[in-house]
């Protein structure tokens, strides 16, 4: 994976909306509980997806499970019917 680094303008949307970070050690409860009020928007699923021995493919393809468990259609899935 390639990253590529830029210096920002100042009229760049970080500078204007900001970013908040959070902890990862917080109460995974408390964390959606805050998210939901600050952004008013209800939380559809929140699942752990990797930890820092997962490769890459192993996490596109449990990312890919967990949004077909949640309902998601994956265009060109042997298993759709589209």
């Amino acid at each position: 994976m390639k990253h590529t680094i830029k210096k920002l303008n100042k009229d760049d949307p970080i500078f204007k909306e900001g970013f908040v970070i959070s902890s990862p050690k917080k109460n995974l409860k408390d964390y959606i509980k805050h998210k939901e009020e600050t952004e008013n928007k209800k939380n559809l699923f929140l699942e752990p997806i990797a930890d820092k021995n997962t490769t890459t493919e192993e996490i596109y393809q449990r990312l890919v499970n967990i949004l077909i468990k949640n309902g998601w259609k994956i265009k060109g899935d042997k298993n759709d019917s589209n």
